[in-house]
């Protein structure tokens, strides 16, 4: 039965189908819908032939090779497209892509143009724009008209020096996983985008990392932008942010080489003053945060996070108020090597029951964590179903773990 299905299904779709490997034939393509094609080496990207189809909805061209560029005309000759696939094509991207106004999915990955053309901002129906690995380019058109984009993938786009412009108005924006920091710090300005998780990243090249260099921000969901000369800031963080950036590292001599700069206690804490202007919306489900260098967590108020990732966060000595979130299930903890002690602070001040929803908690790599406070006379992890501590070689004293959970 399953095979009369499957003929019959072909047989209604025999003529909207083409897979393309060895050539055309005699085929009559004016009522083809959907094409795959594989570009050989030096041949060209699509088939003089395939342009009879003019309604085409899905392109997507596999390319054994780098194509240089794409002529304008094939483009253009496909206007009612709703899925484009280019990716590990393209050296250069026609300014003809602006025609296809009906374009949904757009796939450049794996591409080697420095920049997209400027027409890419009139893709209006835009929803997915995926540009991994996209290593040589260097900026994006602005995409504030492009409303309905709701995932654009930029990691690995490691010559990307900034954000496009109008990016603040992608009010449906789901899925963004890297933000790249402006380095004028004072141009930050928070905004509230956010649908689903928000991953941060700070990346590091000296111990504690260097907030100059924090310009990699991987996020899932939310964001943050600027808007240039009219953002306000608190006038002390604006002031810690001038002062950080007019500050210049020595000039070594003729036979020395570079020092990477020692953190000091005022660089630390201009580390939790740019976090804090991370502030994330309330409806957060995910959190990740990723070699912060900070001493210390914000204490943002989410009381809808469920799930919550602190890893190698090396210069914090006290973990955030954390027992008070009502739908916290999964708590992992990994690689923070300055904590001594958790304190009652953790579990929260005013609550009848502490974590009350945590199933998972996972505590790694704390190698000076020698104590871990208990809460005497309220109830802790009622729900915790899964337990880890690992590598904590110090630790001698824990709270009591007193699950309900069957």
């Amino acid at each position: 039965m399953n095979k009369v299905f499957h003929s019959l299904a072909r047989f209604i779709t025999e003529n909207e189908l083409l897979v393309l490997e060895k050539g055309l034939g005699r085929r009559n393509l004016g009522q083809v819908r959907h094409a795959s094609i594989v570009s050989h080496h030096g041949s060209s990207l699509v088939p003089e032939a395939l342009h009879q189809a003019k309604h085409l909805r899905t392109l997507l061209v596999f390319s054994e090779g780098g194509i240089p560029t794409v002529p304008s005309h094939i483009l253009s000759s496909f206007v009612y497209l709703r899925t484009l696939n280019l990716s590990g094509c393209l050296v250069n991207l026609p300014e003809s892509i602006g025609a296809i106004s009906f374009l949904k999915y757009l796939d450049l990955s794996h591409s080697h143009f420095p920049e997209l053309p400027s027409t890419i901002s009139s893709l209006c129906s835009l929803q997915v724009l995926n540009l991994f690995a996209c290593y040589n380019l260097k900026r994006l058109p602005p995409m504030g008209k492009i409303t309905g984009l709701s995932h654009l993938n930029i990691s690995g786009c490691e010559a990307l020096a900034e954000m496009p412009n109008g990016i603040k108005d992608l009010v449906h924006l789901q899925t963004l996983p890297m933000y790249i920091v402006p380095v004028n710090l004072r141009l930050m300005k928070s905004y509230n985008l956010l649908r689903k998780d928000y991953h941060k990243f700070a990346r590091k090249q000296y111990p504690f990392g260097s907030i100059s260099d924090l310009k990699h921000l991987n996020l899932r969901g939310l964001c943050w932008g600027h808007t240039g000369a009219d953002f306000i800031m608190n006038p002390d963080l604006e002031a810690s942010a001038a002062r950080f950036q007019e500050r210049k590292p020595p000039i070594p001599g003729p036979s020395e080489d570079p020092e990477p700069p020692i953190p000091t206690v005022p660089y630390l804490g201009f580390a939790w003053e740019v976090l804090e202007c991370l502030q994330p919306h309330k409806n957060l489900k995910k959190l990740f945060i990723v070699g912060y260098p900070g001493i210390r967590f914000s204490q943002w108020t989410l009381p809808n996070l469920i799930e919550l990732v602190l890893l190698n966060c090396q210069g914090c000595f006290q973990l955030p108020v954390l027992g008070h979130l009502p739908l916290l299930r999964s708590l992992r903890m990994e690689g923070l090597s300055s904590i001594t002690h958790i304190g009652q602070e953790i579990y929260g001040g005013d609550v009848e029951v502490s974590f009350p929803s945590l199933q998972e908690l996972s505590v790694r790599d704390f190698p000076l964590l020698q104590q871990w406070a208990r809460l005497d006379g309220k109830e802790t992890f009622p729900r915790l179903r899964k337990l880890i501590l690992n590598n904590c070689p110090h630790l001698i004293s824990v709270p009591h773990f007193t699950s309900r959970a069957p």
